[in-house]
């Protein structure tokens, strides 16, 4: 990665607030100031722990990085943070040390060839961020805060060529992903909610092609991924816990659904009329009229062409919380193997 400058930025700033070194940092005016005006492709921004408010929207979508001098945003911790070029993975915040950036009622707009870590974001803006093309969300956790129910709300916009990745999403009334784009990736998330009201995703501002949603969990949503408007994805090695319905599509679209453990969905398991393969269902409600699935026991190869299929308890460490698997549960080592040319 071609690198332009290092930037420090904290919530106060500190003396002359250019923002070269920690001496000098970049207080909250200063760098929405910067951001919006003076960045250039190539800076990385080391974002100190702490409260940062937003007064107004942060708007840098005119100034892009490129593919090779990306944008970054990068949150470190505070106590243990070295400067500039010398900042380390073990400088790296994560949980509640991760920078918390509280938009209130405003949102934020990125650029293109844009790269967030360690950053926590949080509004009840109708999206928290929306983002350029190519740009990579990574160990960051988006609320969608909105404290009443209401449609068109969503963490997160994407463009197309977006990646989230190991990322808490969370809205407690409102959607989670909101996108019409495509050749997006979503890896190692948890994706979740309190109401069961409205979409994990949303693919309807027309279509979505070639999506990989692979080894996330989406726990109580409505429905995690209604997908009629999607083409191509691949939903593979996921968890849907405690939703209405996980999966609900049509037909034609060429979507791979494998490798999935289904638990406690109370409409559907999967509300749909294509083949999936080597998929595990347990105690999901449906009945064969529908095609839709599953009680344990029933013998789903009649009525849902899913090959490989297995029911039974997955044995979840902590059911509803932690998603490791227990030692004997029937869900180790039983999916399709990857070097079948999956």
């Amino acid at each position: 990665m071609a690198i332009h400058a290092y930037y420090h930025v904290t919530p106060a700033g500190a003396d002359t607030k250019d923002g070269t070194t920690w001496a000098k940092a970049m207080g909250e005016a200063e760098f929405e100031t910067f951001i919006e005006g003076t960045m250039v492709a190539g800076d990385v921004f080391f974002v100190k722990e702490g409260t940062y408010t937003l007064d107004s929207a942060y708007d840098w979508h005119a100034i892009a990085g490129t593919a090779t001098a990306p944008i970054a945003f990068i949150g470190v911790k505070d106590a243990t943070t070295n400067e500039g070029s010398s900042v380390v993975y073990a400088d790296w915040a994560s949980g509640s040390a991760r920078p918390f950036f509280d938009g209130v009622t405003y949102g934020i707009l990125t650029s293109d060839y844009n790269i967030f870590r360690n950053i926590s974001f949080q509004s009840s803006a109708v999206h928290p961020i929306y983002t350029g093309s190519y740009v990579i969300l990574e160990n960051c956790r988006i609320e969608q805060d909105t404290g009443t129910s209401g449609g068109g709300k969503y963490a997160v916009r994407l463009s197309s060529y977006c990646k989230i990745i190991n990322c808490e999403i969370y809205s407690a009334h409102n959607g989670l992903v909101d996108m019409s784009s495509s050749m997006c990736t979503f890896l190692f998330n948890y994706f979740h909610s309190d109401s069961k009201e409205y979409y994990g995703f949303n693919y309807g501002g027309g279509p979505s092609e070639n999506i990989n949603i692979c080894f996330n969990i989406f726990s109580k949503l409505n429905i995690a991924l209604p997908t009629s408007y999607s083409h191509n994805q691949l939903i593979m090695n996921n968890v849907f816990y405690d939703c209405n319905t996980a999966i609900s599509g049509s037909t034609g679209y060429n979507d791979t659904i494998l490798n999935n453990i289904f638990e406690g969905c109370v409409t559907d398991g999967i509300k749909w009329t294509t083949q999936t393969d080597h998929n595990f269902f347990w105690k999901n409600h449906g009945d064969d009229t529908r095609n839709n699935d599953m009680w344990d026991g029933v013998d789903v190869t009649t009525i849902f062409q899913d090959y490989g299929i297995t029911t039974g308890d997955p044995k979840f460490t902590t059911p509803g919380s932690v998603f490791t698997l227990d030692s004997g549960s029937p869900c180790l080592n039983s999916g399709l193997s990857l070097s079948n040319g999956v």
